[in-house]
């Protein structure tokens, strides 16, 4: 109706059906409007993108893994997709997996200083639930380095330190 009747373009018609569906938790008919596009663009990673995020909302991680790698394919070495990418490898306790996305997207010239520490935390934190770390420390040095406020980062440091102590005991 958009398309025919306001004038909108094709492919934001489609997401418009999308949302419309999401609201009411038809996750696969939204998937299929995505996927429409896709048809349409093929090169864009967005509809993937779209699909995965379909996916992470009913923590169908699996999935959502596949979507992602699909819209890096599309996008390769975008920094937020590997974010998303390690995330749900973390999910599926695909923890080798996650920490090598993760460390590609905490270093992605594309993120922003923000979103880059996130991820080098996120990095750090798998490290450390893989035994780690003492690379775990280094990231998050590496972390209160760029930004001494980072108190998360202090908090995990000193949970590392903890465990460290325990450890030795």
């Amino acid at each position: 109706y958009d398309y025919l009747f306001n004038h909108q373009n094709w492919g934001r018609a489609h997401y418009n059906m999308a949302e419309f569906y999401l609201g009411r938790k038809e996750y696969q008919r939204a998937r299929q409007e995505y996927l429409a596009v896709n048809n349409y663009f093929p090169d864009d990673p967005e509809p993937f993108i779209q699909i995965a995020r379909s996916y992470r909302t009913i923590e169908k991680w699996d999935s959502c893994e596949v979507f992602y790698q699909q819209a890096l394919e599309r996008k390769p070495g975008h920094g937020m997709i590997l974010y998303q990418i390690a995330i749900a490898q973390w999910r599926q306790k695909k923890l080798s997996s996650a920490i090598a996305n993760m460390e590609k997207a905490s270093y992605a010239p594309d993120l922003n200083k923000e979103q880059r520490l996130n991820a080098k935390y996120y990095l750090a934190g798998f490290l450390g639930e893989a035994d780690r770390i003492s690379e775990a420390e280094t990231v998050l040095k590496e972390i209160l380095q760029e930004n001494p406020q980072y108190r998360a980062a202090h908090q995990l440091l000193s949970k590392l330190n903890q465990y460290k102590k325990k450890q030795a005991k």
